[in-house]
């Protein structure tokens, strides 16, 4: 960990706003907005490259998207993110080949998003992946000075990172669901790369695990240009910019959350 930000009066107005619902709901708003539109993205791509996939459930994204902006309170916008959730998994599965791996009677099928414990391949990696992203957002944050455990879309909680939960939902489909299908599709992880886990579940085996961590750097390596700076960035800089992005809206030099989104 890094030594602990020596901005006081900044921390002091994160935990100000968010303590304001109203602040945390339009920050909220953002984000989910976000997360729903970088979801649909990648639902129609996968559309168009599996003519099998029904393209109602991006309809479907569409419609929840429509009524983000409108949310009147947290309950409703959690409601409305689940909503678009599942039916982006349901495109999510029907892109996800099935292998031909019978270790330990797994197979690739993905039936829903299942988290503690993950009981298949496709869930254990959904869930390394979003814990990495957590720890690469929690130092984007210090590097910026916020407090990453203070948070305006998820709820506080003793020993959770909430607001790097909170940004972490706009890139969770944009690097770690990326990854998951570049592995499973391309065949680089088979269930055979895979374990019972100690606690229930499965885990990646060591060879696995070194193949999924790799691809994940290189993930984060990838440039893209970010629509609001402008410029060739890479992802794991893009989480900065998006950090720095929030610190301006809660010292109030800019008036709107802009969540990164991909094309």
């Amino acid at each position: 960990m890094p030594p602990t930000a020596k901005n006081i009066p900044l921390r002091h107005r994160q935990y100000e706003r968010a303590m304001d619902e109203g602040f945390c709901l339009e920050i909220a708003r953002a984000i989910v907005g976000g997360k729903l539109r970088n979801e649909r993205t990648l639902a129609r791509r996968l559309c168009r490259g599996h003519d099998e996939i029904d393209a109602a459930s991006v309809e479907e994204i569409t419609s929840v998207i429509r009524q983000v902006d409108a949310a009147p309170d947290m309950d409703t916008l959690r409601g409305l993110e689940g909503a678009g959730a599942r039916a982006y998994f349901r495109v999510f599965r029907e892109a996800l080949r099935r292998g031909s791996g019978q270790a330990l009677g797994l197979e690739w099928g993905f039936e829903k998003r299942v988290r503690r414990p993950p009981g298949d391949p496709v869930n254990a990696m959904l869930s390394l992946g979003y814990t990495l992203l957590g720890h690469n957002m929690m130092t984007a944050l210090e590097v910026v000075g916020l407090d990453p455990y203070d948070g305006f879309f998820h709820a506080d909680k003793y020993g959770r990172p909430a607001l790097a939960l909170d940004l972490v939902e706009e890139f969770r489909s944009v690097i770690v669901n990326s990854v998951v299908l570049t592995v499973v599709n391309k065949r680089m992880l088979t269930p055979d790369d895979f374990r019972p886990g100690p606690k229930g579940g499965v885990i990646l085996r060591r060879s696995g695990l070194r193949e999924f961590l790799g691809q994940y750097t290189a993930r984060l390596q990838t440039e893209v240009i970010h629509p609001l700076a402008g410029r060739r960035l890479t992802y794991q800089k893009c989480f900065e910019v998006q950090a720095r992005l929030l610190r301006k809206v809660i010292e109030g030099q800019a008036e709107e959350y802009q969540p990164f989104l991909t094309k």
